[in-house]
């Protein structure tokens, strides 16, 4: 028998990767650049360290190099 608790995701961001950190609210889109300080696959969420600012944040993975902050 094959078990949900077998499979795995595939992990999309690397620990130490250089991502996209994406924000989107109202039609406006802010970018910056970050650094996963996690692995993390699809709609998993990981710490990432805002290159600019040094800020550590929990984000959502969206693809191999993309993160998105989740706007309230």
């Amino acid at each position: 028998l094959l078990r949900e608790s077998f499979l795995t995701k595939p992990i999309l961001i690397k620990r130490g990767a250089l991502v996209h950190i994406v924000a989107n609210k109202n039609g406006l889109n802010v970018q910056t650049d970050g650094l996963a300080m996690a692995d993390g696959g699809k709609d998993d969420f990981i710490q990432v360290k805002n290159t600019v600012t040094g800020t550590i944040v929990n984000e959502k993975v969206v693809d191999e190099n993309t993160v998105e902050v989740q706007l309230d």
